[in-house]
């Protein structure tokens, strides 16, 4: 199984519980995790692509910015 879908199943089934009201602080923690892996796993494809795609590794940096960000407030 690709590990792009592996770590989106898993903030899926995260935010899910989150939704429910069953989420704690820690699997707030994992959710954000999860998304920061995930954009993790986009800039590398990116860098072995070895093409120059400014655009859209801005993009992704911005995307791990917002992550982080929050981590660090919880």
């Amino acid at each position: 199984m690709d590990e792009d879908l592996l770590v989106s199943q898993e903030r899926d089934r995260l935010l899910d519980k989150a939704a429910k009201g069953k989420a704690f602080r820690d699997e707030g923690i994992e959710a954000l995790n999860c998304e920061l892996r995930q954009l993790s796993i986009s800039h590398r494809r990116l860098v072995d692509d070895g093409v120059s795609r400014s655009v859209e590794q801005d993009s992704v940096t911005q995307k791990m910015t917002k992550v982080i960000v929050p981590i660090k407030m919880l």
